[in-house]
């Protein structure tokens, strides 16, 4: 069976939050770089091939799914906004994903977590790649959103 193009499924990832679509595009990385089209040996094909291009270090960054709902992924604000750094200047990579990202950001959330992490374009016109991370919260996540939202607008305030 054939997929719908990469671009098309982005969209479905990023912006309709489509799980099922990360997670067997993680597995289908596993299945053609290791002939294994498991979780594990897509995680481990897709940060090889990222600290590769990019040189991020994955050393700490611990991932079981491709989706980001497995409570035991571990990953850092700080890789994210590498990853995007890299992605924004490069051209190729980046007329695509930024067609399928939402337009403040990706957005997560799992009962207790919240994430934001994207561009946003500050008050002196200048672009800024951004990632918040927010663990053990008490309050719901509706609550939780909002204060992400509050974030980033005063990040597009005050960053330089």
């Amino acid at each position: 069976h054939r997929s719908e193009p990469l671009a098309k499924m982005l969209i479905k990832v990023l912006t309709d939050s489509n799980n099922m679509y990360a997670d067997s595009m993680i597995k289908a990385i596993g299945a053609k770089l290791t002939q294994e089209g498991t979780f594990q040996m897509g995680v481990n094909s897709m940060l090889d091939l990222l600290h590769k291009h990019t040189a991020i270090n994955f050393a700490n960054t611990v991932l079981f799914d491709g989706s980001g709902l497995s409570r035991y992924n571990l990953v850092t604000p700080a890789q994210i906004t590498k990853l995007l750094y890299y992605v924004y200047h490069a051209p190729k990579i980046n007329k695509v994903f930024s067609q399928a990202l939402p337009a403040k950001g990706k957005t997560g959330t799992l009962k207790g977590i919240a994430a934001l992490s994207g561009y946003l374009r500050n008050n002196q016109d200048r672009d800024i790649v951004f990632s918040i991370l927010i663990n053990n919260i008490a309050v719901g996540q509706h609550q939780a959103k909002v204060v992400l939202a509050q974030i980033s607008k005063l990040l597009a305030e005050i960053a330089v």
